[in-house]
């Protein structure tokens, strides 16, 4: 009801097209399927897979979302998104981008190196100041009651100091792993009720493929300052651009018939899953009967 409610506000305020494109995109939102099956009607074979996941080394991931996809869409499958988001450098500090009440802002992305949440924890790390005593958990504290944070310094301080400690000692392991564990070091609730891909470490790329964190801070900034060399990820948003390019390869004959910006990308981690036998077996070719072979 509250659906037909809200599409007939729109409707009476905005028109009737924008009333169907709201609901077109709140049932896109709200059931993956549909979404799913809408991109393949769409793109075809290139149309990207829900739950796929990438491994990839974290320093190659520079920034982060603020205004995360993750707190603006359903967790639920994948997106192909347009937009300037990936363009749109942001050059304040950001302590926290996490709750509504500070304010979401523009959408764009932040240095991942500026974020109060990495230097916290680098400054932990690296230097063996504690948590309790970095600039990011005293900027919790005079701000926790304004913000409603309060839980979340109590619960999260105490976490994230066992995800360090576990990382460093154990090892950076998959939501698969953690979850065939007998006694697993967090908690897995979530883990059971879906599958274990859905709860890595979420990412975004880019119209010119570079990938963007979106969720999964935490443990992403643990594992970049402990400069692991991979750990998994899964694709939450694809920009269009991006994803046009995936659809460019998917229907290649050949090499030379891609773009130059096409050719460029064929060794990204996204476009290696949806290469073309013909145009894997040249890539091969190609590097067997190089000179410096």
């Amino acid at each position: 009801m509250r659906l037909v409610q809200r599409c007939t506000d729109i409707c009476r305020d905005r028109g009737y097209k924008s009333a169907m494109r709201s609901t077109a995109r709140y049932i896109s939102n709200r059931y993956p399927k549909i979404r799913y099956l809408n991109y393949k009607i769409k793109y075809g074979s290139s149309t990207p897979q829900s739950y796929n996941i990438l491994h990839i080394d974290p320093n190659n991931i520079n920034y982060c979302v603020q205004n995360p996809f993750i707190k603006t869409r359903s967790s639920n499958g994948t997106y192909i998104l347009p937009g300037q988001w990936d363009k749109n450098v942001l050059e304040e500090d950001i302590m926290f981008v996490r709750y509504k009440e500070i304010g979401w802002g523009e959408q764009g992305i932040l240095p991942i190196e500026e974020y109060g949440l990495y230097q916290c924890v680098k400054k932990h790390i690296e230097r063996g100041i504690p948590l309790t005593e970095t600039d990011f958990y005293q900027w919790l504290i005079n701000n926790e009651s304004e913000l409603g944070l309060e839980r979340y310094r109590e619960q999260t301080f105490e976490k994230l100091g066992s995800l360090i400690k576990n990382i460093s000692e154990d090892g950076y392991k998959s939501q698969k792993e953690l979850l065939s564990e007998s006694n697993p070091p967090l908690s897995t609730s979530l883990i059971r009720k879906k599958r274990p891909e859905h709860n890595e470490v979420m990412i975004a790329i880019g119209r010119d493929g570079r990938m963007f964190l979106d969720d999964g801070r935490h443990r992403f900034c643990i594992a970049r300052i402990l400069e692991k060399s991979e750990i998994p990820v899964r694709i939450l948003v694809r920009h269009k651009k991006w994803q046009e390019l995936r659809e460019e390869v998917v229907k290649a004959s050949s090499i030379e018939s891609l773009s130059e910006k096409a050719k460029h990308h064929l060794n990204h981690p996204d476009m290696r899953t949806v290469l073309p036998q013909s145009i894997s077996d040249q890539k091969h070719d190609r590097i067997i009967n190089s000179p410096t072979n």
